[in-house]
């Protein structure tokens, strides 16, 4: 019975191989992921549940924000109980850094901080983090956005 178990396993091992195609093995390429990146981005709303400068955490000041995504206009809108903001913001691909992930705010300080050109740190179904690190200061920045 031995004999027959592995000879079993073999085969159907075997058979499973040449039942998967090269395509099934094959990745996406940064224009796809780009593509599928964006439309998650747009189809939900976001808050930031994770922002630090220097390891400082930053995070409660931008709590009661929500971030919506547009990219067929290419601009963000930022709402918190009467409050709301517009802005630009471009998810794109740059041969020398990949993703890039750029916000620019303008009127608002707070808000502000988020503006420049950001790098995907992980990006998953529910979140996705960015981060950024200026080259002349030193800064190092985390942003998490969380799905609602």
């Amino acid at each position: 019975m031995r004999r027959f178990s592995q000879k079993f396993f073999a085969i159907s091992t075997v058979f499973l191989l040449f039942s998967c195609s090269i395509d099934d093995f094959e990745t996406k390429s940064d224009e796809e992921y780009l593509q599928q990146y964006t439309e998650q981005i747009s189809q939900s709303s976001y808050r930031i549940v994770d922002f630090s400068e220097n390891e400082i955490d930053l995070t409660d000041a931008y709590s009661d924000f929500v971030f919506s995504f547009d990219s067929i206009e290419d601009k963000m809108t930022v709402t918190a109980l009467s409050y709301s903001n517009e802005a630009p913001w471009l998810f794109y691909l740059n041969d020398d850094s990949g993703f890039v992930f750029q916000m620019n705010f303008s009127n608002d300080e707070l808000l502000e901080r988020l503006n420049g050109d950001w790098s995907i740190d992980i990006f998953l179904e529910e979140q996705f983090t960015l981060y950024r690190k200026d080259v002349s200061s030193g800064v190092v920045r985390y942003l998490t956005f969380q799905k609602i």
